[in-house]
């Protein structure tokens, strides 16, 4: 009875001392990862009459998954010289990144190398998200969180191709991997505007193409490093 109680998990404790929070921003990967590897398959018939390149359709899952499985066996040993955080930030990156690129793609060629850069990063985020639970919380409750990942990774498979389809049908198939539009220097075409979930406006200013995507690759980094646990401003 007694290590019963002890092998439980407290979740009031955890979500006191801020560790809940820190599992679900880890187990974010697996969530994103799962979703993407079946969403995939109902975006198809969608993706394929925008961008063609039916002969290679198929290996939108396979090179997805040849980099995940390449990443998430680098990721396991690259705790080992660099530090985790850093590495959650830089599978972060990869995955953001594929994602842009895919959701931006302008023929099948373009999304493949979005899906290899996707998955390099997926792949990672879920190798790292096992080694985080190991590192960052007692040995005694590491059953219940991995059967916890196992769950999330379960939902999300299931989910994927609904969302998918709800997507390709509400949207576009490019929501599936979300897309950021900047506009020129009159403005975007109100068409634009309304499709659009939200907008984000730096200033008043007008500033150049290559500055404002840095603008916004500076602003996805620091969303990404806060998450993670740094600070915004270091002393």
């Amino acid at each position: 009875m007694t290590q019963d109680k002890a092998n439980r998990v407290d979740w009031r404790a955890l979500w006191a001392s801020g560790d809940l929070a820190r599992f679900c921003f880890i187990s974010l990967g697996i969530l994103l990862h799962a979703t993407n590897e079946t969403m995939v398959a109902t975006i198809m018939p969608a993706m394929v009459g925008d961008l063609a390149g039916v002969q290679v359709v198929g290996w939108s899952l396979a090179i997805y998954e040849l980099g995940a499985i390449v990443a998430g066996a680098a990721a396991g040993r690259m705790v080992s010289y660099v530090a985790l955080r850093s590495n959650v930030m830089v599978a972060a990156l990869l995955y953001s990144t594929g994602a842009l690129v895919c959701a931006s793609a302008p023929s099948m060629q373009a999304f493949l190398a979005g899906r290899l850069i996707e998955g390099l990063g997926g792949g990672a985020l879920v190798s790292l998200a096992f080694v985080s639970v190991e590192r960052l919380f007692p040995r005694a409750i590491w059953p219940q969180l991995f059967g916890l990942m196992s769950a999330i990774w379960g939902v999300a498979a299931f989910s994927g191709p609904m969302l998918g389809a709800l997507m390709a049908e509400l949207l576009s198939w490019r929501w599936a991997f979300g897309v950021f539009v900047i506009g020129g220097a009159d403005g975007l075409d109100e068409s634009v505007r309304r499709a659009a979930r939200s907008t984000l406006a730096f200033g008043p200013q007008t500033w150049p193409h290559a500055l404002a995507r840095a603008m916004l690759a500076e602003q996805l980094y620091r969303a990404v490093t806060i998450l993670a646990g740094s600070p915004y401003h270091r002393d």
